[in-house]
């Protein structure tokens, strides 16, 4: 066997004054040598600046390896070994048909080497010094290989900063293998050796000095497309200094020695190479997508087939945002951020309400009152708010005044928090709930107690079951006082409510509440002198005066349940359909299964009513699991009756969503989608919210019922954590809903135009059954056109996310109340939004840096 033939363009540090050839010594090991106690030498593979190669045999695993020993100068240094570490854990994330895998970075004693696949064939180097220029079909093949290969190691953030033909090898079925990572960094790491590389293929701004990106290896790419075509390098130079000159002049283009290349391929190879990192390709994957045949989506509809899920994920589109545009989007969620928090500062029931008090302050007001009621303090307790929509709801039919809701901080509760204690364990009759104020119901004769207050801690209903005690004079007094109520401005009347248990006397009063002109009625009743029963109601009371809220009217109601049943209808037909025809993307629609179960245990769990018995919680967890089941076997009916139709009629707007179930989360493609879903949820919220308090602001008009968040998430971060769950298994199926509705009336209607005329209409038809307000009906149509422009231009992964955030703000986040004991709660929805921008901004930016270079140089 020879020795191993010299590498023409080693990787050395740059030198603008030495020549870039380098000397090379001779295999260290001959062949027999037993490396490490496990790999058997058996031959030199080359030798170059970075180390040298040998064929192993591996008699553990009875396979053969390539072993890469590296130069000491590599390892000396603890810092720049502690980084090649990382770098191999980066490298071995890569499994890529077009990669060269890493097993391991090994020490022998003073010696470190790499062990990796053994790749069967010849470097790309070698071949075309023995060939020359490929043929142009194979030549398309060799780029396409190369640049997928690379796009694969660019979606892990690994920057491969060395990509030249030595570094591609050909394998013995001719397709290429990237090889020698052994200088690559994370995209999001600091260039700890920017003068490392090949200079004849390193980019100008790496021969600069500055940092290696991934347009850098795009550039290099570029070159070695160049070489593929022309069979000769772009540049030459024995120098760096003659290598940058090279550089600054204009490159030839390919066609200018290769009459019969495509255009297109001339092109794109000039595109690559420009000076200006901005204007290349911004990712290897837009390079896939101009080669010739690289959309592999367009050519299965050309040929009148659905493409398969792996081409969906593996389509060349690039997606990745402009540094600008990722800026104005970072900025714009940024400001509605900012904006959703003020108006709703301004805008909530709970600040309307002046919620001033903590759960805990709550619950112990509860008690002491109870016990200056006579009532004893029992065992089992559970807590939690409720809202007062019947009251509300008589505001705005009776209350056309522009101060109305002032009335909340002075008039009868709207928003209460209730206590309710027994001596018997409270079950709820769903088990995975915490009890509620009606759930479990009480039966008759036991032992327990339901207390409601408002927002200042003043009485507003009681039932007690009394337990036995010494008779005494019933002190109607001390009980007025626990409501807040004086005596003195109250007038006796007949009692007409029924108690909840038996009572031996009663009593009413009628009156306005004070502070306020708001009519009312107490009812209370006693048993040997202990109160069993009390209550404050109103007009609202009565359902013919009551009305309805917006958004809460029956009509709606039944519209959106119809509608529900002949979506479950319909998805089910279309299911049935793909599984008898096999269409579908089975691993997708498990995967999406898995994440919608975890996210629904989570809920679940998070949400429970956990107890210190073995016994209760086995139960919890079963119900949790159960109906985490349930649901995630409802989303995957929905997924599989829509998917495949969605993949042949526009597989373009669920590649971002294929990408993101397999785990992609580091494509630009699916970190753009996401920040452009996070900004449309936060503007769904923001005009749902002001549709409520703008026109109060700028003409005379009443304004409309503050916000009411979900008032599960004030019992404690726990159950906001439930609620985000939550929030994100609604987000999901409001995303499915939206799109199965849309291939509902895509098939019926037979154009994509009239589809989305008809969904926009289906949705209006539902606003207009809410009965909002007039002064509200700008921003709800401004609503349906946002939610339009989405499902039928962004795609599933953006529609997704947008009702998700727009769950996650509207309905569970609180405003920071006074005092901020919430602080907790409220913060958790907005340090989730913080964490999700930041991150899909850098990765929409697809390893572009995130400022401009030298912008921050002295």
């Amino acid at each position: 066997m020879t020795g191993p033939k010299p590498d023409p363009d080693p990787t050395v540090p740059v030198d603008s004054e030495k020549p870039l050839r380098a000397p090379l010594t001779p295999g260290q090991y001959p062949p027999g040598t037993i490396v490490a106690g496990r790999y058997n030498i058996a031959s030199v593979l080359g030798a170059g600046g970075m180390g040298e190669v040998y064929r192993a045999e591996d008699t553990k695993l009875g396979q053969t390896v390539a072993l890469k020993f590296l130069p000491p100068a590599r390892v000396r240094s603890a810092v720049l070994l502690a980084r090649l570490h990382d770098e191999v854990r980066l490298g071995r994330q890569v499994s890529h048909p077009n990669v060269c895998r890493i097993y391991d970075i090994n020490e022998w004693g003073e010696a470190h080497f790499l062990a990796m696949e053994y790749v069967d064939g010849e470097d790309l180097a070698r071949l075309l010094r023995r060939i020359g220029r490929l043929p142009l079909d194979k030549a398309v093949e060799i780029a396409r290989g190369t640049a997928s290969g690379l796009a694969a190691a660019h979606t892990k953030g690994i920057i491969h900063r060395d990509l030249k033909p030595a570094n591609v090898m050909i394998d013995s079925d001719g397709q290429p293998r990237i090889t020698d990572f052994g200088i690559a960094l994370g995209i999001h790491e600091a260039d700890f050796a920017v003068n490392a590389g090949t200079p004849a293929y390193m980019a100008p701004e790496q021969l600069d000095g500055r940092p290696a990106s991934v347009q850098s290896d795009v550039y290099s790419l570029g070159l070695v497309m160049y070489e593929i075509f022309t069979g000769r390098p772009a540049f030459s130079g024995e120098t760096v200094a003659e290598i940058r000159r090279a550089q600054m002049a204009r490159v030839a283009a390919p066609s200018s020695m290769i009459k019969d290349i495509d255009p297109a391929v001339d092109k794109l190879i000039l595109r690559c190479v420009d000076r200006d990192p901005a204007l290349r390709p911004q990712s290897a994957r837009e390079v896939i997508a101009a080669l010739p045949g690289g959309d592999p989506i367009a050519a299965a509809l050309a040929a009148g087939q659905t493409p398969l899920p792996r081409a969906i994920a593996a389509a060349g589109t690039e997606g990745s945002l402009s540094r600008s545009a990722a800026w104005s989007w970072l900025g714009a969620i940024a400001a509605l951020t900012m904006a959703f928090l003020f108006i709703s500062s301004q805008h909530s029931m709970l600040i309307s309400e002046g919620m001033t008090k903590p759960p805990m302050l709550m619950e112990e007001r509860a008690r002491d009152l109870l016990l200056s009621l006579g009532i004893a303090p029992q065992l089992h307790r559970a807590t939690g708010f409720n809202s007062n929509a019947r009251y509300l709801a008589w505001i705005v039919r009776h209350d056309h005044s522009p101060s109305r809701w002032r009335r909340l901080t002075r008039g009868p509760a709207t928003l209460t928090f209730w206590m309710r204690q027994s001596a018997s364990q409270l079950t709820p009759l769903a088990p995975i709930s915490a009890p509620t104020i009606d759930d479990p119901p009480l039966a008759e004769n036991q032992e327990a107690t339901t207390l409601v207050l408002d927002s200042q801690g003043r009485m507003v209903s009681l039932a007690a079951y009394p337990v036995s005690a010494p008779p005494r004079a019933p002190d109607w007094r001390a009980l007025l006082a626990a409501g807040g109520l004086d005596p003195a401005s109250l007038s006796p009347a007949a009692p007409l409510a029924t108690p909840p248990v038996f009572a031996d006397v009663r009593a009413a009063w009628t009156g306005h509440y004070r502070g306020d002109d708001t009519p009312i009625r107490i009812e209370a009743a006693m048993r040997a002198g202990a109160p069993v029963f009390f209550e404050v109601t109103g007009p609202w009371s009565d359902d013919a005066n009551a009305g309805e809220l917006p958004f809460q009217t029956h009509a709606l109601d039944l519209f959106i349940n119809t509608m529900l049943v002949g979506l479950a209808a319909f998805a089910s037909v279309l299911t049935w359909r793909n599984t008898r025809a096999r269409r579908g993307d089975r691993q997708g629609t498990l995967r999406m299964g898995l994440l919608v179960f975890a996210l629904r245990f989570t809920a679940g769990m998070a949400g429970g009513d956990h107890r210190l018995s073995f016994d209760h919680e086995l139960t919890l967890v079963e119900a949790a699991l159960m109906r985490a089941l349930l649901v995630a076997g409802l989303y995957m009916v929905l997924y599989s009756a829509l998917e495949p139709y969605v993949r042949r009629h526009w597989p373009d707007r669920v590649i971002a969503w294929s990408r993101m179930l397999r785990g992609n989360l580091r494509d630009p493609m699916v970190g753009r989608d996401i920040l452009i879903g996070i900004a449309a949820g936060l503007l769904h919220a923001l005009l749902a919210l002001m549709s409520a308090w703008l026109p109060a602001q700028i003409t005379n008009l009443p304004p409309g019922v503050p916000h009411i968040p979900e008032l599960a998430a004030m019992a404690g971060v726990r159950f906001g954590v439930a609620g985000l769950a939550e929030g994100a298994v609604r987000g999901m199926f409001s995303g499915l809903g939206g799109v199965v509705l849309l291939v509902a009336l895509s098939i019926v209607l037979r154009r994509r135009a009239l589809a989305g005329a008809g969904f926009f209409l289906v949705l209006l038809a539902a606003i207009f059954l809410a009965k909002p307000e007039l002064s509200a009906l700008p921003f709800f149509v401004a609503s349906l056109g946002l939610a339009t422009a989405v499902i039928l231009r962004g795609g599933l992964l953006v529609l997704v996310v947008m009702e998700t955030v727009f769950y996650w703000f509207y309905h569970y986040a609180l405003p920071l109340m006074p005092g901020g004991w919430n602080a907790a709660v409220f913060s958790i929805p907005l340090l989730l939004l913080a964490v999700l921008a930041l991150f899909t901004f850098r990765t929409a930016l697809g390893g572009q840096p995130a400022l401009k270079a030298g912008l921050l140089d002295d």
